[in-house]
C-alpha cells in the first residue's frame, strides 16, 4: 500500500487522478480509443499544455522489477519503452519512437513477430496504439506478465468504494497484513 498525504491543493488528488489514466490507458489502448482523451497536461504554464505528458512506472511481479512508461496526448503516443531488472542490471526490452520500434532480441525476440503479426505489410504500431496491449492480445508472456503487474494497481482516492472496502476486510483476515498494517498506523500516530 502506498499513501500520499499533504497539504490541501499540494497535488494529491492530481497525482492520483495520473496513476488512475496512466492504468486505464495500460489497459484498454487498443479496446477503447477514447482512453487517451483521459490525459490532462500540465497547465500551468505556456509550453507544457502543447507537448506530450510523461508517464513512467516502476513495479515488480513475480520477482522482475519491471520499468515501463509512455509519452504521449489526447490524439496518440509519441514514445513507449520498457525495461526490467532481476538483479541488479537493467535490460531493454523494447523502445519506441514515434514510427520506429526497436527490440532487443536477446530478451524479447517476439518483439518483431507481435507488429508483423498484424499485417506482413506492417511494420509500425498505429499512432494510438500501445505495444504493451497489442502483445498481450498476441499472447506475449512478457507483455501479459507486465500488465497483470499493472492491473494490481488500485488507486483509491476519497470515499472508499464498497469494492475495495471489501477487498482490504479481507485482505486483513490474514494474520501477517494485519499485523504490518496495525504497525504502520501506529507508526503514523493512529490509535488501533
Amino acid at each position: 500500500v502506498k499513501v500520499a498525504y499533504g497539504a490541501n491543493g499540494s497535488g494529491k488528488s492530481n497525482l492520483l487522478l495520473a496513476i488512475a489514466a496512466f492504468t486505464k490507458i495500460c489497459r484498454n489502448s487498443l479496446s477503447d480509443k477514447k482512453a487517451l482523451k483521459l490525459l490532462v497536461p500540465f497547465l500551468l504554464d505556456g509550453v507544457s499544455q502543447s507537448e506530450p505528458s510523461f508517464f513512467e512506472m516502476e513495479f515488480d511481479h513475480e520477482e522482475v522489477i519491471y520499468r515501463y512508461g509512455f509519452e504521449a496526448d489526447k490524439k496518440q503516443f509519441y514514445s513507449e519503452w520498457l525495461f526490467a531488472r532481476s538483479d541488479e542490471k537493467e535490460f531493454m526490452y523494447y523502445e519506441r519512437e514515434g514510427n520506429k520500434t526497436t527490440f532487443n532480441e536477446e530478451v524479447f525476440p517476439e518483439g518483431h513477430q507481435i507488429i508483423s503479426s498484424l499485417n506482413p505489410e506492417v511494420t509500425a504500431l498505429d499512432k494510438d496504439d500501445l505495444l504493451l496491449g497489442l502483445g498481450v492480445v498476441r499472447k506475449s508472456d512478457v507483455l501479459i506478465s507486465v500488465l497483470t503487474g499493472i492491473n494490481k494497481i488500485i488507486v483509491v482516492g476519497g470515499v472508499i468504494a464498497e469494492s475495495i472496502r471489501e477487498l482490504a476486510e479481507e485482505a486483513l483476515r490474514d494474520p501477517k497484513a494485519m499485523k504490518i498494517t496495525t504497525k504502520f498506523l501506529l507508526q503514523i500516530g493512529i490509535r488501533v
